[in-house]
């Protein structure tokens, strides 16, 4: 057993249960605590878009050379959309632990400079 009374097992179950369709409605119904809304929202979904995003480039590239750029509009506009999601469920785990100190409130900080960072590539690649 580890220090949160669960068996190996159970976090494995739990672990395998991530980027399942029920789990992102969990995460994006702010049911999962604040690490895992936070962490797995921002980055762990990064690992799944990042790769997604150079496919398509790849086969956008392969398709047409001079116009491969022309991807990352529609790319940028699913990740402002995935960035808006992931802040308002941060937002709302947070606001439910405001008395938790500072971490709750940098969360809501970082998630909303990720939307208004996203918000600013879609703007760019909306030129190309």
């Amino acid at each position: 057993m580890n220090n949160s009374g669960q068996s190996r097992d159970e976090i494995w179950q739990q672990r395998n249960e991530i980027f399942r369709p029920q789990w992102f409605a969990c995460l994006f119904g702010a049911k999962l605590g604040l690490g895992d809304t936070f962490w797995i929202g921002h980055f762990g979904l990064q690992l799944m878009m990042v790769p997604f995003g150079l496919v398509l480039y790849v086969i956008a590239y392969v398709v047409n050379q001079d116009r491969a750029e022309a991807v990352f509009y529609p790319f940028s506009i699913l990740q402002l959309i995935l960035s808006i999601a992931v802040f308002q469920a941060v937002v709302r785990v947070a606001w439910r632990m405001r008395q938790a100190g500072k971490w709750p409130w940098l969360a809501i900080l970082f998630s909303g400079l990720n939307v208004v960072t996203a918000a600013y590539y879609m703007s760019v690649f909306s030129t190309i």
